[in-house]
């Protein structure tokens, strides 16, 4: 049985980058590429609300998808697909979006970014440097776990109930920052927003991901038992927010680290769990959403920091703002989706690496 929340889930979470990026533009404090003069504490809780769940619940879903593939169409295809999909769009929006954008921001951003030495080549593309690199590991390594098509070799007790699963990423999770600060390995951003706390974190979530494609069991632990992790999320959460920031040591940074992954796995159940029960349907609405998801998130990042530098010279009310913004890039990319990359080939294989 196909799992259509699988999918709906995934073009969500890409669209809510949408919000997301429009919500930088009005939030508090914001360090993003066009910020507005005016701005609400609203956009704050929301982008930190988006935060918690969209890339943690991503990456698990993008694991669930690579493992699917390998199991259907084998290894040699898998890397094709992966490259076609990750490498393809990567390269192209690199010169045509994101190098017109760094001459954009250069002139009119909140501060100047550089396209070569700078994350300028990547922009709001970062998460696919991650999934390039998990695929490769996947792919090089072939293991042990993707020969296994009855159940992941693991002791149940790590995945049984989602506390125990969260528990257990918890304690690897700790591991490799305390490893990491005592190796002295700095949190400085490579490539794109490539870094360990990001690695590790994702990585984790990636796994996951396929270990829920060949255990149904863990599957069911993620998708249906969202509510057992509410108490010890929210005692760790806690734990964090009163504690743990205040350690100016390697210990206190590996456990804000930490408590990151507890967060992403209980969000991400939840999610999940939501998706399976309103949205385990497929119509031509959804069917569409899902395929114009990845245009409509290559497309909009340049809309965003247009229509944030332009509402910056009318000073409108900022909801209001933020709301055409919101609906014209769902509106503009769409079209563009629908009537031109869907349409021609070279189109499509440019920009959707299919």
């Amino acid at each position: 049985m196909r799992l259509f929340y699988l999918d709906s889930a995934r073009a969500v979470l890409m669209l809510l980058g949408v919000v997301l990026h429009v919500s930088s533009v009005y939030s508090v404090g914001s360090n993003w590429w066009v910020v507005s003069a005016d701005a609400s504490l609203i956009y704050n809780y929301l982008n930190s609300a988006i935060h918690t769940f969209r890339m943690p619940a991503f990456f698990l879903i993008s694991g669930f998808f690579s493992a699917m593939v390998i199991s259907k169409k084998g290894h040699r295809e898998f890397i094709r697909s992966r490259f076609a999909r990750l490498i393809v769009p990567v390269s192209v929006c690199a010169w045509l979006i994101n190098y017109p954008q760094s001459v954009f921001l250069n002139r009119y951003g909140n501060r100047s970014v550089y396209f070569f030495t700078d994350t300028g080549w990547v922009y709001h593309l970062w998460f696919l440097n991650y999934l390039f690199i998990y695929v490769i590991l996947l792919y090089g390594s072939k293991l042990w776990l993707l020969k296994t098509p009855v159940r992941l070799r693991l002791p149940s007790l790590l995945y049984d109930n989602l506390a125990n699963l969260m528990a257990s990423a918890l304690v690897a999770m700790f591991g490799i920052h305390l490893l990491a600060s005592f190796c002295q390995l700095r949190y400085h951003e490579y490539f794109g927003r490539l870094e360990i706390y990001g690695l590790s974190l994702y990585g984790l979530m990636f796994l996951i991901g396929v270990g829920t494609y060949y255990n149904k069991k863990l599957l069911s632990t993620v998708v249906d038992s969202s509510a057992l992790g509410l108490i010890p999320c929210g005692i760790l959460l806690t734990l964090e927010m009163l504690y743990f920031h205040t350690m100016n040591s390697k210990l206190g940074t590996a456990l804000v680290m930490a408590t990151s992954i507890v967060l992403g796995i209980w969000m991400s159940a939840i999610v999940l769990a939501l998706f399976k029960r309103y949205l385990n349907f497929s119509n031509k609405y959804m069917s569409f959403i899902s395929g114009a998801s990845y245009s409509i998130y290559l497309l909009h990042h340049p809309l965003v920091l247009l229509f944030g530098a332009v509402f910056n010279r009318l000073y409108w009310n900022i909801h209001l703002e933020a709301l055409i913004s919101i609906v014209a890039i769902f509106a503009i990319t769409s079209l563009l989706h629908g009537y031109l990359i869907s349409r021609y080939r070279v189109l499509s294989f440019l920009l959707n690496g299919k």
